[in-house]
């Protein structure tokens, strides 16, 4: 049977229609081959792409509904001639369509082979899924829309990784990030464990830590406290004793930063300082903390680069040394200062008491005469 359009079927009729079995060659190349229903495709049955409409051949096996794939289904494309050259398959549910329920989509590209697994709706991942890429990745969690957003897991593999936000980044192979997404950037609560031991755990916000935050470091180190846009804003660093700069910046006994605390005793001793050398002095102080946490950032930024291979180790005991001395000159001139602060107190408090004797003395000789 030929139609005016210039398809052709062959098999089985029901009131002049195609109805059971049979085969239609349509005009552009493509032949479907299986069941119908008053001239539709319906049931199970086989399409093959034709190639007059474009450049890419592909098959379809599995389950129609009045036209439309419908049910359990495999679609596979290819580049070139049907069975050359695979570069996409999906089998699974198939809704009026569309790829709907559960199902497999597996990408095969110039770098290698992805694959996505999970709930789809409407042709998109949404719901439960896993994403294996062809550099190594693999993500499993929550999906909306074909975007991470929910709770999920990714293990990153060293390749570089364009990220909504933040643009490019490279990720060392082993570093995970487990916890919150939305809109395929890390945000929420979630804790980023790195390859080199580093963890950092807390809250994230357009895939950058921001927020309350806590980074533990490899080599001991601990900072907890406020994130901005990725980096240390305010908060309390623990450091290991056994690093040099880490002996300047840490609060023991044996450095400067114990030296500053014996200097401010004597202040919180004397009740009669006037409140504006307190004020003077807690300037000072604030100054020497802010000075801390930045020598601290600088300091991991540059351990960061080292580990990123961008310093040598020459370099790196270079910086530190350079960190530690600056640190050190700046703790020394806040002793100074408090130091002064204290003496000109004391000595303005001696000159009046002085005077006061001084009075008091006029007083009695007068009272004498």
């Amino acid at each position: 049977m030929t139609y005016a359009n210039g398809d052709v079927y062959e098999g089985e009729l029901k009131d002049g229609k195609p109805n059971g079995k049979g085969k239609m060659t349509y005009a552009d190349g493509s032949v479907y081959e299986g069941e119908f229903q008053n001239g539709e495709r319906h049931g199970k049955g086989k399409l093959t792409l034709g190639t007059k409409l474009n450049d890419t051949d592909g098959v379809y096996e599995g389950e129609w509904k009045y036209g439309k794939m419908d049910g359990q289904g495999t679609k596979t494309l290819f580049h070139g001639k049907v069975g050359e050259n695979v570069f996409y398959t999906y089998k699974g549910a198939w809704k009026d369509g569309e790829k709907h329920g559960i199902g497999t989509e597996t990408l095969v590209g110039k770098h290698g082979v992805s694959v996505f697994e999970g709930m789809w709706k409407e042709n998109l991942l949404d719901g439960h899924g896993t994403a294996t890429y062809s550099s190594g990745m693999v993500y499993e969690g929550d999906y909306k829309r074909n975007l991470k957003h929910g709770q999920g897991k990714m293990t990153y593999s060293g390749a570089s990784v364009y990220e909504r936000g933040s643009g490019w980044r490279t990720y060392a192979k082993g570093d995970e990030y487990e916890g919150n997404w939305k809109d395929n950037m890390k945000h929420g609560e979630g804790k980023m464990t790195y390859a080199n031991g580093d963890v950092y755990e807390g809250e994230w916000k357009d895939g950058k830590a921001h927020g309350k935050g806590k980074m533990t470091y490899a080599d001991g180190d601990v900072y907890e406290g406020e994130w901005r846009d990725g980096k240390p804003l305010r908060g309390k660093w623990k450091r290991r004793s056994s690093d040099p700069v880490a002996k300047t910046l840490n609060d023991s006994d044996e450095n400067s930063m114990a030296k500053r605390r014996k200097v401010e005793n004597p202040i919180e001793a004397n009740g009669d300082v006037c409140e504006g050398v307190r004020t003077s002095v807690k300037k000072v102080k604030t100054d020497a903390d802010e000075f801390l946490t930045l020598a601290e950032t600088v300091w991991r930024q540059h351990l960061d680069q080292h580990r990123r291979r961008s310093y040598s180790k020459i370099e790196l005991l270079t910086v530190r040394c350079k960190v530690a001395r600056k640190l050190d000159r700046h703790l020394t001139s806040y002793e100074g200062n408090v130091l002064r602060e204290v003496g000109e107190s004391l000595q303005a408090r001696k000159e009046m008491q002085l005077r006061r004797e001084a009075v008091n003395g006029e007083d009695s000789n007068g009272s004498d005469q």
